[in-house]
């Protein structure tokens, strides 16, 4: 008889995990309490414009998603991108290639020479934390997780590094600050975030969780109520579509949704400690603003990384019209534009119209102009975005994966267990797959 499971989520973690398991002949049903497959890989159509709301850009270094996206056979979903950061100080644009950032680092004037001297350090330890830095768990980097990432920059770096290089990347990626960040998520993004090359995918990011839903059994607006093990089998009680308290049993089942969620409903299956780890477990809130311009506002830069000495809330800018064919009608441009946590915890319940009037100002000074261009305008409210990586997490972390009991039957396939990406749930998603094929 084939093995059961049951799965949590539909974002690509549990797609990923549930395809695993059906190639290895595993009956397996997904749960989802939204009406759409893909989580935070999510693309809505506006206007004419493709707008990618959440993931958006992938580097070339997610090799578990490269991998699912060739298993599946959809690399013609495949958008290679090129192109270059823009990193504004006092009112002029410099420009980094994402094809050899180390080459252009070297050549820029957005630092002195003295501070390119000094980011020798940061390679250095990055270099020295490599092994205990993947996606699968960060809990082994606990000897480095020291301080924030501004008291490193403090010891070690000169403070235009941290201005202009290392906190506009922070800001950018996780929405968050040097002083909140712990200096492993830092090292953790240069070394799995940094690649030669970026891609996307055609059509909108939300493609390949829509493409392997189709081919999975999801069923979409359930909640899922609890989950239960009683070393045999485990158990989900739920609410279906149509409102009907029900409950499944299965050899196991994969939970991949934030923390927040796995606290909620995993609370008999987890220590008292677990428990703990899971209840300070952070995550940003992100108010995303997209923008369908009438013309292109003229910036030749994919990403413009914004320090907060140009603005202390304005993270990053995307200009997702240069991300490939179909994603702006002809002539026009899209931009994507994030916010800094702390503005997104301040504008999650915001109007739009309280919204827009605090972030056009902002995004003005920026690129001059720019609300003028404007016809098509969304906004996307994430109240669980990224993880915040907290100094001390890794021990807590390595404290909670103790705690894991031998064979358990309840599995988990999110962010829990290191900074939030595409990949790091891929890669959750293939080791709760393998964790439930190796249950007796």
């Amino acid at each position: 008889m084939a093995k059961t499971a049951l799965i949590v989520g539909a974002g690509i973690g549990g797609l990923t995990a549930g395809f695993r398991l059906q190639q290895a002949g595993w009956k397996i049903r997904i749960f989802e309490r939204e009406a759409f497959a893909g989580g935070r890989m999510r693309t809505v159509h506006k206007g004419g414009f493709t707008i990618d709301v959440g993931a958006g850009i992938l580097p070339a270094s997610y090799k578990a998603v490269l991998k699912l996206i060739a298993d599946t056979k959809h690399n013609d979903l495949i958008d290679v991108l090129t192109g270059r950061i823009a990193i504004p100080r006092n009112g002029e644009m410099h420009f980094l290639d994402m094809s050899n950032l180390k080459l252009s680092l070297l050549k820029t004037s957005l630092i002195s020479w003295a501070s390119k001297l000094k980011l020798g350090r940061v390679g250095y330890d990055i270099w020295r934390a490599r092994n205990v830095l993947g996606f699968d768990t960060i809990s082994g980097a606990a000897r480095f997780d020291t301080g924030s990432v501004a008291a490193y920059g403090a010891s070690h770096l000169t403070q235009e590094v941290l201005d202009y290089i290392i906190e506009p990347t922070l800001k950018a990626l996780f929405l968050n600050d040097a002083k909140e960040a712990s200096i492993v998520e830092f090292f953790w993004n240069m070394k799995n975030l940094s690649s030669n090359s970026s891609f996307c995918l055609k059509g909108g990011m939300d493609r390949l969780a829509a493409e392997l839903a189709s081919e999975l059994p999801v069923e979409f607006g359930v909640t899922v109520k609890d989950v239960s093990d009683d070393g045999k089998q485990a158990k989900l009680n739920l609410v279906d579509a149509d409102g009907n308290i029900t409950s499944a049993t299965a050899d196991a089942v994969i939970v991949a949704t934030d923390g927040k969620v796995v606290a909620d409903i995993c609370r008999s299956v987890l220590s008292q400690h677990q428990l703990a780890y899971l209840s300070n477990l952070r995550y940003s809130a992100s108010v995303n603003l997209h923008f369908g311009l009438r013309r292109d506002p003229g910036v030749d830069a994919l990403i413009i990384e914004v320090p907060s000495a140009a603005d202390p809330q304005l993270s990053a800018l995307v200009m997702d019209h240069l991300k490939g064919p179909g994603r702006a009608p002809a002539g026009k441009a899209l931009v994507s534009v994030f916010f800094q946590d702390e503005w997104g915890q301040r504008m999650l319940h915001a109007s739009e119209d309280e919204i827009f009037a605090d972030a056009l100002p902002r995004i003005d000074r920026i690129i001059p102009g720019f609300s003028d261009l404007v016809e098509v305008r969304h906004i996307q409210r994430w109240p669980v975005a990224a993880t915040i990586t907290e100094p001390g997490i890794c021990a807590l972390l390595k404290g909670f994966e103790d705690d894991l009991k031998p064979g358990r039957r309840v599995l988990f396939a999110s962010d829990l267990f290191a900074p939030s990406s595409v990949n790091t749930c891929v890669v959750q998603g293939e080791r709760a797959a393998q964790a439930a094929m190796a249950l007796a």
